[in-house]
């Protein structure tokens, strides 16, 4: 979890939910530009930690989520190549809206790895949830929640700017 800090010293804890083993390194560069970063918080995000929580079943992943979702105010999903296989992903988004959390996704395909490497752009996993609206029908995350391109969109200067948007709920289509 990182803290993002925006004008007069406002802190927002920030959940960054990303591929362990593929976009490591390009969440650490993420996570570096949006304020106070607890490095070993990042790296205790591993694929073996989510893997034992789900044998336990349903009840373990929730159990699990919970916990790393801890008193963050914002979940960045951090999307890269194959960011969409993960099962935990959409249930982590689900929890983040259950607890009112900001939820924005960032395209990181672009961002090189330690060995200088890009990747692909993958699919946003964001576009296969829904929510319910206020007239009982369902919406996709993606008509209410933003979704930006690192390098398009010049994350290196505006990445904080997206996260303290993502705290407006006015900034969303969810009533």
């Amino acid at each position: 979890m990182a803290m993002v800090q925006q004008g007069n010293s406002r802190k927002h804890p920030v959940y960054f939910c990303f591929h362990a083993e593929r976009d490591r390194q390009r969440a650490l560069h993420v996570s570096a530009l949006t304020g106070t970063v607890d490095q070993n918080r990042l790296s205790d995000w591993t694929d073996e930690s989510w893997e034992a929580a789900a044998e336990l079943g349903e009840q373990g992943l929730q159990e699990l989520i919970d916990e790393k979702l801890g008193d963050s105010a914002v979940t960045c999903l951090l999307v890269g190549e194959r960011t969409f296989e993960k099962p935990w992903i959409g249930a982590m988004l689900q929890r983040s809206l259950e607890l009112e959390r900001g939820i924005l996704a960032i395209h990181v395909h672009d961002i090189p790895d330690e060995n200088g490497n890009t990747v692909k752009k993958g699919p946003n996993p964001m576009g296969r949830l829904t929510y319910p609206g206020r007239d009982r029908q369902q919406y996709p995350f993606t008509s209410a929640y933003p979704t930006y391109d690192w390098k398009h969109s010049d994350g290196d200067r505006n990445v904080a700017a997206w996260i303290e948007k993502s705290m407006d709920p006015s900034g969303t289509g969810i009533d």
